[in-house]
């Protein structure tokens, strides 16, 4: 074993192991480089656009919208509280049980459901 440690092509891949290691933590150190100053260049884009009345303008409207579709997403919830209470809903929930059941029993077709609890054997 110490023979095949001590040989010349064992030594030389080694080495150009080690020169791959070595370029490739280069290589990932200018890429993470370029990344940050990219990522820095953006912010400073965003915060120069957002100091321009239309940058002031649509940063508005985004804000804007999102009030709006949080609105939206109340009332919807409230709607559907309403018609989660109302007697037509469970009236109808309580037909489409009393159908499914009955299909069940005919075809002797269920879906399936996940056991409580997965006995070993």
């Amino acid at each position: 074993m110490q023979e095949l440690n001590e040989s010349d092509a064992l030594k030389d891949a080694r080495k150009k192991f080690e020169l791959v290691e070595k370029e490739t933590l280069k290589s990932s150190e200018v890429v993470k480089q370029k990344i940050e100053e990219l990522s820095d260049h953006m912010k400073k884009m965003v915060h120069e656009i957002q100091k321009t009345e239309a940058g002031k303008k649509m940063t508005e409207a985004g804000e804007e919208a999102l009030k709006q579709a949080r609105k939206a997403a109340e009332q919807i919830e409230k709607v559907a509280e309403k018609v989660g209470d109302t007697e037509v809903y469970k009236h109808v929930s309580t037909s489409m049980k009393t159908v499914k059941d009955e299909i069940d029993s005919i075809a002797d077709v269920r879906m399936y459901s996940r056991p409580g609890k997965i006995m070993a054997f």
